[in-house]
């Protein structure tokens, strides 16, 4: 954004969705986000037209601009599972996801960032491999 909104926003998102539930349909949702600890990539993450304290933390745990990816997550991991450590499990200040800069899916670059998670002590097994054939370009 050119300037913070009035809830002090700074950047706005556009997530696409597709195929979602059982009459495959899509979703264009765009996110406002509030820069909290730059250096240490912090963010919340949360509706335009809501004020701050409806957000939620989205920490970026690893990114690399020169390999295209990064491991983001909701804020800090403070639940115990079998495989490790979790964000939480419900809608706001948790997930974990493995984006990449290509559309079609990198298996070393995804298996770099799941390494650096586990080294982390995240739980992987939460992770869900997205099928990406047929998306738009």
């Amino acid at each position: 954004m050119d300037k913070p909104d009035f809830w002090g926003f700074t950047i706005q998102g556009h997530d696409h969705i597709d195929n979602i539930g059982v009459d495959n349909s899509t979703k264009d949702l765009h996110p406002c986000v509030a820069v909290v600890d730059e250096a240490h990539g912090k963010l919340e993450v949360g509706q335009c037209f809501l004020p701050k304290l409806a957000t939620g933390p989205y920490w970026v745990y690893y990114y690399s601009e020169v390999e295209g990816y990064a491991a983001v997550g909701g804020g800090i991991p403070k639940e115990s599972f079998d495989g490790g450590c979790r964000t939480g499990t419900g809608h706001v200040g948790s997930g974990l996801w493995i984006f990449t800069r290509s559309q079609q899916r990198d298996s070393v670059l995804v298996q770099k960032a799941r390494g650096l998670l586990s080294g982390l002590g995240f739980d992987l097994s939460a992770l869900a491999d997205v099928v990406q054939t047929g998306c738009p370009s």
